[in-house]
């Protein structure tokens, strides 16, 4: 046998293996992709469950702060002094809500990504989702509600209304109106915990489903 035919056969092996290697490789595709997806399905549930829900908790107990401290207030000193701690909540508004919908929206569009990677929240977990997320969205009407009120307030002060008139009625609405969110608070807060407590693991919030992905045939 010639070197060049030893040379040439060689070569032809050599292609045959790289042939088989990417013929198994393209066999298993399906499996890999499942792989991927379910990786990248867990980092986003994740992020999901000790995160993004964390977030709007914290960001309704900053406002919690100062509506309990109004209400004690209230209660037990004066009216108008409980009022100027609560006009620095009305300061942070935007902020707060702003993070309030950004999270919000963030929940609702990875709850989304998981849903097309198989990730589906499980009966309990969906239940207990969907009255987190309406709670949350009582908490924030009645917040709107109450930054209104806040802002009427001031108002009524720069035109120079009478101050004990304008606390005699509108903080005695406002001061009801927080009480209001308080029980929202409450609510949500309890739907919120068993949200979070119905799972253990971050999988066992869902059901995992495999995609089906049709293996080309060659």
């Amino acid at each position: 046998m010639e070197f060049g035919d030893f040379s040439d056969i060689l070569s032809a092996l050599s292609t045959f293996g790289t042939l088989c290697v990417a013929y198994i490789a393209f066999r298993k595709a399906p499996e890999w992709l499942h792989q991927k997806m379910d990786e990248q399905a867990f980092f986003i549930a994740n992020e999901l469950i000790t995160n993004d829900f964390p977030t709007i908790r914290s960001s309704l107990k900053e406002c919690i702060m100062h509506l309990d401290f109004f209400v004690d207030c209230y209660d037990l000193i004066d009216a108008k002094i409980a009022f100027k701690d609560l006009d620095e909540l009305s300061v942070n508004r935007i902020k707060i809500y702003n993070q309030l919908e950004l999270s919000h929206g963030i929940i609702h569009s990875k709850i989304t990504s998981l849903g097309k990677l198989g990730w589906t929240l499980n009966v309990l977990s969906y239940q207990n989702y969907t009255e987190t997320n309406k709670g949350h969205s009582n908490c924030i009407n009645k917040l709107n509600a109450i930054y209104k009120g806040i802002n009427q307030i001031n108002s009524a002060l720069n035109k120079h209304e009478s101050y004990d008139r304008v606390f005699e009625f509108q903080v005695k609405r406002l001061y009801k109106m927080s009480k209001e969110f308080l029980e929202l608070y409450k609510n949500y807060s309890e739907h919120y915990s068993n949200f979070i407590d119905a799972g253990g693991t971050v999988p066992e919030y869902f059901d995992i489903k495999s995609i089906k992905i049709t293996k080309i045939r060659i």
